[in-house]
């Protein structure tokens, strides 16, 4: 499954880079810090999963996920919690790393679902597909 990540924090997309490495299917295609740079890309370029975070900064975030073509599956990334029991960022990747890699493998393991029913055709399954 070939991906892409559009994320503007930079720890984040480096774990996300990281498990997509250790997963063997999948491709790490790009990473984008705004959802223009991604919408171009995605135009030209066949994508299978989307990683977004959806608390981005970026004005475009609604449209662009609109305009994303119904065959990618996109796996919605929140932040870190902040409320999580420490005062260190690295600290709370560090703590939120199995909670990370548990959610990534769910999400690939709905993406690959989904991808395969795409793939046998069935037009309207987007339609029974939302995850976070």
């Amino acid at each position: 499954m070939k991906c892409i990540i559009v994320n503007d924090d930079t720890s984040m997309r480096k774990t996300i880079e990281k498990l997509i490495a250790q997963t063997d299917d999948m491709e790490f295609v790009s990473a984008f810090n705004t959802t223009f740079e991604a919408h171009v890309f995605l135009k030209s370029i066949k994508i299978d999963v989307v990683f977004f975070d959806i608390q981005m900064y970026d004005v475009n975030n609604l449209e662009f996920l609109q305009n994303i073509p119904e065959n990618i599956f996109v796996i919605y990334i929140p932040e870190f919690s902040p409320f999580a029991n420490t005062s260190c960022k690295t600290d709370i990747q560090h703590l939120s790393e199995p909670v990370i890699s548990k959610r990534f493998k769910k999400g690939v393991d709905e993406a690959r679902v989904f991808l395969e029913l795409i793939q046998e055709e069935k037009s309207d399954i987007s339609d029974d597909y939302f995850v976070i």
